[in-house]
This record gives C-alpha cells, sequence and structure tokens, in this order.
C-alpha cells in the first residue's frame, strides 16, 4: 500500500538501512548512520526468508540540505508466476511503471518475491530411443522388457509424481535406427496414455515391443528430427524443452551435429546416454549444465541406464539475483538472493529508498535465476516518472 508522508519525519528515521542513488550517475552510496552491509535486518514474518546483505565497499556521504517534499513508500513483489499488475498501490510483476510527480523528493521500495522451483517449470521432454540392430548384444528384449524401456518408464514415473503435485510436465517419444520408425503424435502427461498412442501409432501389442526393437543402423539426425518436429508441431510456446537421447554406438548415417546445434541454439536442452559404445561423437550432440560441464552419461550395461536417465533429469536451482541502476549507468549493483531464500524459495530484501532526482533518467531492475541445468529465467522492470519519454 502507498503511504506519504513529510521527508523532515524522515530525519530520526533515516538511521535505518537504506540506498541513495545520486542524481546522474548510478552508483548506489549509503546514508549517514546507515547499519554495515552485512548487518541484519529484522524479520517481518516467521515465514519470511533471511535478508541478503548490502554489497560492499559502500562510501559514506554528508547529508545536503534536508530536500522538501514528500517521501513514497511501496511495494514491489516479483512473483513466481508470470504477469505484470497493481495491488493496493503496490506493483506486481515485470513492466514499466510510473510515478506521479507530486513534489515527491525519494521514493523507497521494499522488494519481495518468490524464485520459481526447477522442477515445478513447464517442460516438454522427448525420449530419443535408438532401435539399431547392435541392441540384440548391447540391450537385448528378455522377459517381456529392456533396460530402454525400463529407463524410460523409470524417469517418467518421477514426472508423474511431480506432476501431481501441481506441475506440468510433458513427454513424448520417438524411436530410430536408419531413419525414424515410431513417434508419439503428441505430448502426454502418464506413461499410460503415452504408451497407448505409441503402440497405435507402430501397430505394436506393446509399448515394450517399440521401445525394445532392434531394426537396422544408426541414424543420429532421424531421432533428433522427429524430436524436434514433435517441440514444433505440439510444444509448448511457454515450456522449456528437453531432450534425452539413448544410443548404443556410433552414428554409421548423420552424426546429428548440425541439428543438435540448431535446437540447443532455440533452448533445447540436450542430455545423451551411451550404453557401452564410442561417445565421442554423441558428446557433440549434448548440452552443458550451468558449470560447464556436458549432460552426459556412459554407462556399462543395460540396467543402468535408468540411474544414468535420473542423474541427467535432476535439477536443482543454482542462482539467483536481483540488479538495479540508474538507467543510463553502465555499471549494475548486484544482490545474491541465495542466502535469503526459505524453504518455499520466497525472499524479502532490506528497504531501496531512491533519490526522487535520480527517477529523471528512471530507475532499471533485472531480476534473474538459473538452474543446474543451465535454463535461465530472466525479469525486468522499470520506473520513471508519469509522461516521462521512453
Amino acid at each position: 500500500m502507498i503511504s506519504r508522508h513529510k521527508v523532515g519525519a524522515l530525519a530520526s528515521a533515516i538511521l535505518s538501512m537504506f540506498l541513495v542513488m545520486l542524481q546522474g550517475c548510478g552508483e548506489v552510496q549509503f546514508a549517514p548512520g546507515a547499519p554495515k552491509p552485512t548487518a541484519p535486518v529484522e524479520q517481518r514474518s516467521a515465514t519470511v526468508a533471511e535478508p541478503v546483505p548490502e554489497p560492499a565497499p559502500v562510501v559514506v556521504v554528508p547529508p545536503a540540505e534536508e530536500p522538501a517534499g514528500l517521501a513514497l513508500t511501496m511495494g514491489w513483489q516479483w512473483p513466481c508466476a508470470e504477469g505484470t499488475s497493481t495491488s493496493n498501490g503496490d506493483i506486481v510483476g515485470d513492466g514499466v511503471f510510473e510515478l506521479p510527480q507530486d513534489d515527491l523528493a525519494s521514493v523507497t521500495l521494499n522488494l519481495n518475491g518468490q524464485v520459481c522451483e526447477p522442477q515445478a517449470r513447464e517442460r516438454d521432454v522427448v525420449f530419443v530411443i535408438d532401435v539399431s540392430f547392435s541392441n540384440d548384444v548391447n540391450d537385448k528384449y528378455e522377459f517381456g522388457t529392456c533396460g530402454r524401456a525400463e529407463a524410460v518408464k523409470s524417469v517418467i514415473q518421477q514426472y508423474e509424481a511431480i506432476n501431481g503435485s501441481g506441475s506440468n510436465i510433458r513427454f513424448a517419444v520417438t524411436t530410430f535406427g536408419s531413419r525414424t520408425h515410431d513417434t508419439n503424435l503428441g505430448f502426454h502427461s502418464t506413461f499410460a496414455s503415452m504408451g497407448r498412442e505409441l503402440v497405435t501409432v507402430s501397430g505394436s501389442s506393446k509399448v515394450e515391443d517399440v521401445l525394445c526393437a532392434m531394426i537396422d543402423r544408426t541414424n543420429y539426425d532421424a531421432g533428433l528430427s522427429a524430436s524436434a518436429a514433435l517441440f514444433s508441431r505440439a510444444g509448448r510456446s511457454t515450456a522449456t524443452k528437453q531432450v534425452f537421447f539413448i544410443s548404443d554406438g556410433m552414428p554409421s548415417d548423420g552424426d546429428g551435429v548440425q541439428i543438435a546445434t540448431g535446437m540447443r541454439a532455440l533452448g533445447t536442452t540436450i542430455a545423451t546416454v551411451m550404453l557401452r559404445g564410442d561417445d565421442a561423437k554423441m558428446k557433440r550432440l549434448a548440452s552443458t549444465d550451468s558449470k560447464g560441464n556436458l549432460l552426459h552419461v556412459k554407462v556399462d550395461e543395460a540396467q543402468k541406464i535408468g540411474e544414468a536417465l535420473t542423474k541427467l533429469a535432476d535439477n536443482r536451482l543454482e542462482g539467483a539475483r536481483f540488479r538495479y541502476r540508474i538507467v543510463g549507468s553502465r555499471e549494475w549493483t548486484d544482490i545474491d538472493l541465495i542466502s535469503s531464500l526459505d524453504d518455499q524459495l520466497r525472499y524479502q530484501l532490506p528497504p531501496l529508498m531512491i533519490d526522487a532526482a535520480s527517477l529523471s533518467k528512471g530507475l532499471e531492475v533485472k531480476y534473474e535465476y538459473w538452474d543446474s541445468q543451465n535454463r535461465k529465467v530472466e525479469k525486468t522492470g522499470r520506473l520513471k516518472w508519469k509522461g516521462q519519454k521512453d
């Protein structure tokens, strides 16, 4: 809720922690009497996370004469959900927001928000399964199943459990050898639904017959092309896209590198699993995680494919930060959010006080977080005076 009061009344309150942005520059200064940046900030409720210390080093600026005008205090909330709005005078979400020019001397922002759990974000997943002849040696179809089928079932069961808690992960399968063989028409949220469609498309009697097939040679291009077509045909524009690519050998035909490069450039994450074979070319398909490591695993027996897929499917929050600067400034001031998150990934930052004169240029903010598979969420916002030109 927005409240206004005379800045003269701030004399006693100026001892509390706040940041001052000087007119005409992007450097953040601390007001006289402010506590050190590492000092803890009082929690507002039992559910509010510990705040992040302000950045160091700091410069204490001698006070100029007390400005005349009003002070504006407002909240800026950054929820996990997308969207831009105002609520009871507070700003919610990203976007450009205007402030009135009614003799304001300062604006104090109370910043809070929530980071989305990576596992809970919308995902469209395609399992690309090699069904070439060599699987007769490396992953035999025995007792009605094989390592490839059991691995896909295992990971999808995890996805079903996540979906049951309110997430929205969908998946599909495509098989390949010398060419694309059997592919789901769309994405599904249960293994049963996905399997029924795959059986219908293939004309097989059960889904294991499809996933455990042993047909011809190995063409990486065929499998990746089919997955790209699935995303284009049935993928959601708002969902992250991921491929699990499983093979037991070097490609005898297309190596998939050009297609994989194009898919990664469009934001698709590719994780690869090699069963026993030479994985030199397969590694060239794989994406990297947030630390630069390949999302690739090699296993020496089919029963370990499921464990490898589970490892590659795991995804956790890796980093989060809030950034701000005066429009036109080159440097951002960064506040790390990770240490301030509670068990529900919510945070509350110390109040940020802005000299109204600096808003003649506007204030830019950026809110970023990224997961262990190097997928990044970025939201931006800006404060400006009402009627100010962009």
